[in-house]
């Protein structure tokens, strides 16, 4: 089994630019990552916090309880209080926490910390603005995300991904990138992760060449219920930004064999 620093390595580079905070933990609460955006709002350095306990940033949170209420719930959401150690400001987040590796066995909390006020819906991808996300919302047989590839972000899930992982379409909306991607079996997320970077950057470095060509995975992906499923997701440009670089990427997500049991 890997440790909690070497499951999230080829994740750190999405996370890092998550406009959300993302903090992971050990099981009893020691930090492991905390992502810019969070050590910003906390004004400390990410490295200064590796290894000190969760309660001497968040003492509203009990890594210990929150641990045993994730084996029966599999998220937790919480809305807590923060005063910095080098400010006398109070800053609000919501927190949704989720284990990390597998139900049976996991090796870490995953904390998400979005700012109170901050909205998880986007009238862009408004099923009732548009009716193509409308028809995709209501195939049982695939799931489709569309989401924001510069903060880390989802603006629309549809009903399948809950059909076909268990996962909510709040738990994918709260979560964020850093919620979807650490669902990733351990033993695949390296490979998915290096196939992204090389697809975006050929999009990124290319525009509008290879946006007719989509790109496809194939990995094993956590359901709500425990147990491995493997997926197929196939994943194309949606828009670019003023800049031309990739901004809204569409991913659909279907049933690629037969469920895996957990390893």
């Amino acid at each position: 089994m890997k440790t909690v620093l070497e499951f999230i390595k080829p994740l750190r580079s999405v996370f890092d630019t998550n406009s959300d905070g993302i903090l992971v933990t050990s099981r009893s609460g020691k930090i492991v990552y905390c992502n810019p955006f969070l050590s910003k709002n906390v004004k400390m350095t990410p490295a200064s916090l590796i290894g000190k306990s969760c309660f001497y940033l968040f003492s509203d949170l009990d890594t210990l309880e929150i641990d045993k209420k994730l084996y029966k719930r599999f998220s937790y959401t919480s809305r807590i209080s923060l005063k910095t150690l080098k400010s006398a400001s109070l800053l609000e987040f919501n927190v949704t926490a989720y284990h990390l590796g597998s139900s049976d066995n996991p090796i870490g909390i995953l904390f998400i910390f979005q700012s109170i006020g901050s909205s998880t819906e986007n009238e862009l991808f408004s099923t009732k603005k548009h009716s193509i996300l409308k028809v995709m919302d209501n195939r049982a047989d695939t799931g489709w995300i569309v989401s924001d590839v510069q903060t880390g972000k989802n603006h629309f899930i549809s009903q399948g991904m809950e059909i076909l992982t268990g996962w909510t379409k709040e738990d994918f909306l709260k979560g964020g990138w850093g919620f979807g991607l650490s669902n990733i079996h351990e033993d695949d997320v390296a490979k998915i992760m290096v196939d992204f970077q090389e697809n975006l950057e050929k999009r990124n470095n290319q525009p509008f060449v290879h946006d007719h060509f989509s790109w496809e995975t194939i990995f094993r992906y956590k359901k709500k219920n425990k147990g491995y499923i493997r997926v197929k997701c196939i994943t194309s440009v949606l828009e670019r930004d003023a800049n031309q670089q990739v901004k809204f990427l569409i991913a659909s997500f279907s049933l690629q064999s037969k469920n895996l049991s957990e390893v």
